[in-house]
């Protein structure tokens, strides 16, 4: 892992390193967002990146591409700028519409 690394979040319908994994869905909003080439804060044990206050405007399944932009695995060099470049798919996962998780309205608190 280095802070050279870069992800996408892309629809699960898109794969890794082909056509369109090389921007991130027009469902995620936040820093990531705004400037997809932001480098990932390394955690306290160098094994890590995170990427703070992301959210999801909709639900869905996303796939998590990534780009080595530091040569780890033996992999060149890469200025992570294009699809090709974020071959390795890190995992996926599902994201529920707030709206979705709910069977009813929400309780409110009633007057004593």
């Amino acid at each position: 892992v280095s802070v050279h690394d870069r992800v996408r979040i892309i629809d699960f319908s898109i794969e890794c390193g082909q056509p369109g994994s090389g921007s991130h869905t027009p469902k995620l909003r936040g820093p990531l967002a705004e400037v997809p080439n932001t480098p990932g804060m390394m955690g306290p044990a160098g094994q890590n990146l995170t990427w703070p206050q992301l959210r999801l405007v909709d639900g869905g399944v996303f796939r998590v591409c990534w780009c080595p932009g530091a040569q780890q695995g033996g992999a060149e060099q890469s200025s992570c700028s294009k699809p090709e470049d974020f071959y390795a798919e890190f995992g996926t996962f599902a994201a529920l519409k707030i709206r979705d998780g709910w069977p009813s309205a929400c309780a409110r608190a009633e007057e004593p």
